[in-house]
């Protein structure tokens, strides 16, 4: 009877951790982004070898805006294998549209390392009033940080980069990040100088 009633309590102590064990991994998952929340934050698993070694991955990174035809959109982090096997939309990286641009972009096409907070109005063309206000001329004798191609910003002033690099102008507000470049990847349509200056100068 004794041996009868232990297995009794010991089939009911492993169907409820059993249970627990389904309820609980579902809560976790819900409140980690997981199963259930409808919005997932990591694509199709990596394709693997048979030992189970990941084969290829993208990562798409987080923290980068772009404007185009006057719409600015910031990039979320997220990563899908490759080849990727899922929907058009599991396998490219992911851009949240952020807001439209009365003016129109500084530069259609340009993209930021800048945060979320201030990619609209540094991606955004200012408009003439606030453009006036954006510089003014660089000290005489200002000291110019070397580089090699496109814009920085440097303790306030915005550098064209080069053989020699040359200051452009200093922003009235200082830089929108200090150590800020800009640059186009097409250099057949290299960055204007007064572009460089809206984007790099905190408006």
């Amino acid at each position: 009877m004794r041996r009868t009633t232990t297995f009794a309590l010991l089939a009911l102590l492993v169907s409820g951790l059993a249970g627990c064990e389904r309820g609980c991994l579902s809560s976790w998952l819900a409140s980690h982004g997981g199963a259930g929340t409808g919005t997932p934050t990591r694509g199709p698993a990596p394709s693997a070898d048979p030992a189970g070694i990941t084969l290829s991955a993208v990562d798409c990174p987080d923290g980068m805006a772009r404007c185009g035809d006057g719409i600015v959109h910031a990039s979320r982090a997220y990563h899908y294998a490759e080849p990727c096997t899922g929907s058009p939309e599991q396998c490219q990286c992911p851009w949240e549209r952020l807001g439209d641009c009365p003016h129109g972009c500084v530069v259609d096409g340009l993209e930021l390392d800048v945060s979320r907070d201030r990619a609209l109005v540094q991606l955004c063309a200012p408009d003439l009033a606030e453009r006036a206000k954006l510089s003014r001329p660089s000290p005489p004798g200002a000291i110019v940080a070397g580089c090699d191609s496109g814009y920085l910003c440097d303790r306030g002033v915005v550098i064209a980069c080069g053989q020699p690099s040359r200051a452009v102008v200093a922003c009235v507000a200082g830089c929108v990040r200090e150590g800020q470049t800009v640059d186009m990847d097409d250099e057949t349509t290299p960055l204007a100088p007064d572009a460089a200056v809206a984007v790099l100068c905190r408006r």
